[in-house]
C-alpha cells in the first residue's frame, strides 16, 4: 500500500511506547504549497524535510553549515569533496540549498512500499550519515566532536531492539557508506554505549 503525507504526518505527530527515533517529540510543519512536511526536535541539532514528487518523496537532512560566507578556495575545497562523497555514496547524496547554500543531506524514498519502520531507519541513517558527512569534511566547530558522539549515541540509544550488525547492514544500505566506514562508526560509540536500564531501577 503506497504511503501518502497523510502517513508520514501520523507517524511523526504520533507517540507510540517504543525506542524509536520517529517517536521522540517532533515539530512538524507543512509547507505553505502543501507539498513538504518540516521536521525538528530538540534533542538534535539537524532539521528534516520531507519533499513529495509523485510516487516517491525526496528526505532531505539539513546540516546547518552555510558555505556562502566562506572564502573561494574554502567552498571549492568543500564542493570537491561533496563530489566525491556524492560519488563513493549512492543512497545519500550532498546538495547546496537555500540562498546561503547550505549544505544538505538527500536520499529518495520510495513511497509505494515503504512502512513505518522503514521511515524510522531511513531518518536515523540520515542522521548518522549527516556526522560521517561532517568528519570527512572536516567542517568541525568548537564542540562538533562532542556533539557528533552525542548524536550518534542518542541514535543508537533508539536502536536498542537491534544488534550491532543489524545497525551496520542498515547504514550500508539505506546510506550507501562503505561496510568498514558504517562498522567503525558504530564500533566507536557502541564501546562506551549500554542500553539504559529498565525505567525505575536504581531508584
Amino acid at each position: 500500500m503506497k504511503a501518502t503525507k497523510k502517513d508520514i504526518l501520523k507517524w511523526l505527530k504520533e507517540k507510540r511506547d517504543t525506542d524509536m527515533l520517529i517517536d521522540r517529540e517532533w515539530f512538524v510543519q507543512e509547507s505553505e504549497e502543501g507539498d513538504a512536511i518540516f521536521a525538528k526536535m530538540d534533542a538534535l541539532p539537524f532539521g528534516i524535510g520531507v519533499r513529495f514528487i509523485d510516487s516517491y518523496a525526496e528526505l532531505i537532512l539539513y546540516t546547518n553549515f552555510e558555505t556562502a560566507t566562506l572564502s573561494k578556495d574554502e567552498r571549492l575545497e568543500i564542493y570537491r569533496k561533496l563530489l566525491i562523497l556524492n560519488d563513493e555514496n549512492h543512497m545519500v547524496k550532498a546538495t547546496i540549498t537555500g540562498r546561503n547554500d547550505e549544505i544538505a543531506l538527500r536520499t529518495d524514498l520510495d513511497l509505494k512500499s515503504l512502512s513505518r519502520e522503514e521511515f524510522n531507519d531511513a531518518i536515523v541513517s540520515i542522521v548518522i550519515g549527516a556526522v560521517s558527512f561532517q568528519e570527512i569534511l572536516g567542517i568541525k566547530g568548537e564542540d562538533e566532536e562532542e556533539e557528533a558522539e552525542r548524536i550518534i549515541e542518542f541514535v543508537l540509544d533508539a536502536l536498542q531492539t537491534k544488534s550491532e550488525k543489524e545497525v551496520v547492514d542498515m547504514l550500508v544500505e539505506k546510506t550507501g557508506m562503505k561496510r568498514e566506514d558504517a562498522e567503525e562508526i558504530v564500533k566507536k560509540v557502541k564501546k562506551d554505549w549500554r542500553p539504559k536500564p529498565p525505567e525505575g531501577m536504581y531508584r
